[in-house]
């Protein structure tokens, strides 16, 4: 059993054998205590202590800072010789000190838990965020990794319990961590889905009230066409109910009821004797012979019958008349104008906002009579659901042409239409010290990787920011991606960064093998990875340079983050954010397929000068059509080179899929964005 307690997350306390331990109340001691509890797998220098703790001290101060809090430090810790061992050099938590750290416990807890039960129980371990009243730099970018785990765990969570059909508990984990990243537009999405599965209509126009009120607030930017989308969909989501009540037969008019003065045929009422109650206009008498005897005249009944007859020949051409007036069809409308022709396919994510954009959508409706319909998936799962029933593909990659090619049994024809290089995003103050690192430099305003071998070098290696003049930022040097199993660019990258530890060779699958155990471990380090860009981005521009350094992603799709935002949010940003491009980069080519005739009438269209205009200067795509020009003014104040100059290949479409595979632990999995 633990002799010592120690907890770091929300409220700070220590008990000892079960009893408080009292006057570890000042935030300096504690920072130093769990400083030296996160990293007690090693000894550390007393001047690096010295040096984080009081950077703007003088060495000599700042040792003697140090030797004075580490003192104070041990008098109030019970038996600290136990748990602390130092020297005139250096200073380390004993490893097999008998004590237990809630931190510690919460990451083990995660890491073992495989059920909703245990992962109930290790987010019950994460008690708020560690050690709040400390304000280092190192602290910052620490506790916010813990709270992704955090969040990372909420999510895990209910994405289980929705999987289980238990909709009403996932919701509650979903808004949990809403309130946690309140920027993170896919938690919005997924209480949309919730509550329209959970069958409360009010509560998805609650979801997207909220989501839209946060980021007017924060952000000053609406919701994402994808949240706006998911909104549309799940307001109108209905549950599957019984068959609807028998409605007329289209097309049938039930005929009218006639009058009932023109379908009673019974005898007019007639008086007492069988005479006509009315005799004047239908009863005669005459006299014969008037004045030669009794010869009174009778009924002239044959001329009666026949105005019957006359009156019943006009009554059946009334009803006749008036029948063929009633079910007699309307005639038909006068033919409209053709509409547009629908076009309907299967897209990569970093292609979304482009086919969303109206102008984009007028073009094509207007010049072109096409109305695009599309899904939104990874390039090998188009494979599998689009290589039939579709009118175009429209991949990540050429090498994603030879999967169709091998789907459909001939070559498809296809046009690349946009191109887009793999490119870092970091900050200003972190490009500043790759730059006096000698790994990175400025050329016409644009920063370049000089020495990326050096760089991949440093990710490999686990060397740490402070090594290379990053003492603020904790942990070892990293460039975060997306998932490469979810995402085009994070999949790329992986292939990127097989490749480099190749020597820049075109990797085949021996040399994938040989390196990709390395690949492997480092993916492992870099924990959670976000599933989508544009998720990333919001991570990386809300945690700054102490939660995300650096990022790597396609080229488009921060321009194309960036040119939404609004004007004064833009140009804030692009003063703290750094465009870096790797030398060499990867050169990726977006390949329009054309599946039946109307997807080629779609690549004719998507050449369009004024699509390949919007598709640079509001969606950061480079034309991949002859005779178009590029201009980097456009993206001002963002700068980007008029042309990528340096760039290695990517290998065949069976080794890339190797390096996913191996990285994502499932073979042919889906890839979203």
């Amino acid at each position: 059993m633990a002799t010592l307690e120690i907890r770091l997350l929300g409220e700070f306390g220590i008990l000892y054998q079960g009893a408080p331990v009292g006057g570890l109340g000042a935030t300096r001691a504690q920072c130093l205590l769990a400083y030296l509890l996160l990293h007690r797998d090693a000894p550390i220098s007393r001047q690096h202590l010295a040096f984080l703790f009081w950077p703007d001290s003088a060495e000599s101060q700042a040792r003697t800072n140090l030797r004075n809090l580490l003192h104070s430090l041990l008098q109030l810790l019970p038996e600290s010789e136990r748990f602390v061992q130092a020297d005139s050099q250096t200073v380390q938590w004993r490893p097999d000190a008998p004590c237990s750290v809630d931190v510690q416990d919460f990451r083990l807890a995660l890491k073992q838990a495989g059920s909703a039960e245990q992962l109930r129980a290790a987010i019950d371990l994460y008690t708020g965020d560690l050690l709040p009243e400390c304000y280092d730099d190192w602290m910052a970018a620490e506790r916010e990794r813990l709270a992704e785990s955090y969040r990372n765990a909420l999510q895990r969570l209910a994405d289980l319990l929705e999987g289980q059909g238990a909709y009403h508990e996932a919701i509650e984990h979903a808004q949990h961590l809403a309130r946690q990243d309140p920027l993170r537009e896919n938690v919005w999405r997924q209480i949309m889905r919730l509550y329209a599965l959970d069958g409360d209509r009010a509560g998805v126009a609650r979801a997207y009230r909220e989501c839209r009120a946060v980021l007017e607030r924060e952000l000053d930017v609406e919701p994402s066409r994808e949240t706006e989308a998911a909104y549309e969909k799940w307001k109108r989501y209905e549950a599957p109910a019984g068959q609807p009540d028998q409605a007329p037969e289209a097309g049938v008019v039930p005929a009218r009821p006639l009058p009932p003065t023109l379908l009673d045929d019974s005898p007019s009422p007639v008086a007492f004797g069988g005479r006509p109650a009315s005799s004047s206009s239908l009863w005669r008498r005459t006299k014969i012979g008037a004045g030669h005897g009794r010869a009174e005249g009778r009924t002239w009944l044959p001329l009666t019958r026949g105005l019957r007859l006359i009156w019943a020949a006009v009554l059946l051409i009334v009803v006749f008349v008036i029948l063929i007036s009633i079910l007699r069809p309307p005639p038909p409308p006068p033919p409209s104008p053709p509409g547009p022709m629908v076009v309907a396919g299967c897209t990569g994510g970093s292609k979304e906002g482009l086919l969303s954009d109206p102008d984009v959508q007028r073009i094509l409706s207007e010049r072109y009579h096409l109305q695009v319909k599309y899904e939104t998936m990874g390039s090998r799962d188009m494979v599998l659901r689009c290589a039939t029933g579709y009118d175009f593909a429209w991949p990540g990659t050429e090498a994603d042409v030879e999967r169709f090619r091998k789907a459909l049994g001939h070559d498809p024809s296809y046009k690349t239409i946009f191109n887009s290089a793999l490119v870092l995003y970091s900050w200003a103050e972190i490009t500043d010290a790759l730059q006096q690192a000698g790994v990175v430099e400025q050329r016409d305003g644009v920063y370049y990787v000089t020495d990326t071998q050096k760089l991949i070098s440093w990710l490999m290696e686990g060397k740490e920011w402070k090594d290379i003049g990053r003492p603020q930022n904790f942990g070892p040097f990293v460039v975060v991606p997306t998932d490469p199993a979810k995402s085009e660019s994070g999949g790329i990258f992986a292939v990127y960064l097989a490749s480099m530890l190749n020597n820049g060779i075109v990797l085949d699958r021996a040399g994938a093998e040989q390196v990709l155990p390395r690949v492997h471990e480092y993916y492992d380090s870099l924990g959670y990875l976000e599933k989508s860009t544009g998720d990333l981005f919001a991570k990386y521009l809300k945690t700054g340079p102490g939660g995300k350094p650096i990022i790597v992603a396609y080229e488009s799709q921060g321009l194309e983050l960036i040119q939404q935002m609004p004007e004064p949010v833009k140009q804030d940003i692009l003063k703290k954010v750094r465009m870096i491009y790797p030398s060499p980069t990867v050169w990726v080519s977006h390949p329009l397929i054309a599946l039946t005739p109307a997807g080629k009438d779609l690549i004719a269209a998507m050449k369009d000068p004024e699509i390949q205009e919007i598709g640079w200067k509001r969606h950061g795509f480079r034309t991949g059509v002859a005779g178009i020009h590029n201009k980097p003014e456009d993206q001002l104040p963002a700068h980007v080179p008029e042309t990528i100059e340096s760039f290695i290949n990517l290998p065949q479409t069976d080794v890339m899929d190797t390096v996913v595979d191996a990285l994502s632990g499932t073979p042919g999995g889906a890839v979203q964005k």
